[in-house]
């Protein structure tokens, strides 16, 4: 594609969106506690302030009517949801609401299950409010009902959401963010008290409330933005145009690590196991707790003379053109103004993580036992320090990106570049 008719689209896409509206949908699933009730709740309020911000229609559709649905807002709406039946015709008052090249901004959350085979990467379930369904089958039901000629951008924060980008992958200037990828549960920080658990912080949470702060962030920025504060999620979540290269190329969660042999006894898919960059910057470095501070810090100096002198230039193919490498730049210049602070509360963590394993080894060793939940912290604080680690050596995770750019530019057809762009231009839009 060159220039002139790359130029051409951001000029058509620019003046379309000039002339279209936006329209907000958010579906939530059954919370049958009092931490999805929060951690749901939280995001589509946060999402709803947003939305009202810019002046556009809400829909929440849901099992039961929130509180700050009160009529206050003639924009926003309640649809009561239970079932794939309710989603069709949720889509169908949608399709009314809007006209061609105009803009759906969906969240879809809730309980997600995983796939039983781990070649079927889009049957992943979410729970409604009274039925388990695909997310296959919720893409069908919707494409069949809304017209393609809306764009939508969708929010997954739900276990297992990575299936999600089935539905970019099937519309034209749409694209989609999801919290994990489709082997893994989306995980949340929760405080619990006597059988109480309330939620801290989650997928959900964090990007629906820097949307909340800036209402008009782009979807690649807002993603990349939370992906890089969270530690539980260990960047398995990933935007519609990356995955969509992975998934080209089984690549990721979609190589298949199973062989006939052991599909004999389970079918299901193993989850996706932590990076650990620690491993490609330093050889004798196993893993960031075992290793001693003096270590660890000439590690972060040794990363701050790479990352300062590191160029992103050149490394691309030579047609991969400049909005796609602009994105990357972008979370770069990021990466590098904030890495002094970084990595200095880096260092403190991991000054803290050794003393702590140190008195855990200590007790192990003279009592021969420790308490589950002294254990349950030092694991947490192990990941913790693991993925924080890898934010700080995070040039790696832009060198795979690269790699997986230029596979797509060396081997991929126009059809699937121009697919890539699509979902580029949408994300970034």
């Amino acid at each position: 594609m060159n220039r002139l008719m790359i130029f051409s689209i951001l000029t058509l896409f620019l003046s379309i969106k000039s002339f279209s509206k936006d329209v907000n949908v958010i579906i939530l699933g059954a919370m049958p506690s009092e931490w999805e009730e929060e951690d749901f709740g939280e995001t589509a309020f946060n999402l709803t302030r947003a939305a009202e911000k810019r002046g556009e229609e809400i829909i929440i559709a849901a099992p039961f009517k929130m509180n700050f649905i009160n009529g206050k807002n003639s924009k926003l709406s309640y649809f009561e949801l239970e079932d794939l039946n309710d989603v069709k015709r949720l889509m169908l008052k949608v399709k009314k609401m809007t006209v061609r090249g105009d803009q759906v901004n969906l969240t879809l959350y809730g309980h997600g299950s995983p796939t039983s085979n781990e070649k079927n990467y889009n049957k992943t379930k979410i729970q409604l409010g009274s039925e388990k369904v695909k997310i296959d089958e919720f893409v069908k039901t919707l494409n069949k009902v809304l017209p393609k000629d809306r764009s939508i951008k969708a929010v997954a924060p739900f276990c297992f959401s990575g299936a999600i980008h089935l539905l970019a992958h099937s519309r034209k200037n749409s694209c989609s963010a999801a919290a994990s990828d489709f082997r893994t549960p989306s995980e949340g920080e929760s405080s619990c008290f006597w059988g109480s658990c309330q939620a801290i912080s989650s997928y959900g949470m964090s990007i629906s409330r820097l949307m909340k702060e800036n209402p008009n962030i782009s979807l690649s920025q807002a993603h990349e933005i939370i992906s890089e504060k969270d530690h539980l999620n260990n960047r398995r979540g990933q935007l519609s145009s990356i995955d969509y290269i992975k998934r080209l190329f089984k690549k990721g969660p979609y190589k298949v690590r199973k062989n006939w042999f052991e599909r004999v006894f389970s079918d299901f898919p193993d989850e996706t196991k932590d990076k650990k960059y620690i491993k490609k910057s330093c050889s004798s470095c196993s893993s960031p707790e075992l290793t001693s501070i003096d270590q660890f810090a000439n590690l972060i100096d040794d990363t701050k003379k790479i990352i300062n002198n590191y160029s992103l230039e050149n490394k691309y193919h030579e047609n991969v053109p400049s909005f796609v490498t602009s994105v990357m730049k972008r979370s770069f210049h990021r990466y590098q103004n904030n890495f002094e602070l970084d990595s200095q509360e880096l260092g403190q963590l991991h000054q803290n993580v050794v003393y702590n394993v140190k008195e855990y080894k200590d007790k192990v060793k003279k009592n021969g036992f420790v308490g589950w939940e002294e254990t349950k912290f030092i694991n947490i604080l192990k990941d913790e320090l693991n993925q924080k680690t890898n934010e700080i050596l995070r040039y790696h995770l832009y060198q795979e990106r690269i790699e997986l750019i230029n596979l797509l530019y060396e081997k991929g057809s126009r059809k699937q570049i121009d697919k890539f762009e699509s979902l580029v231009i949408c994300e970034n839009g």
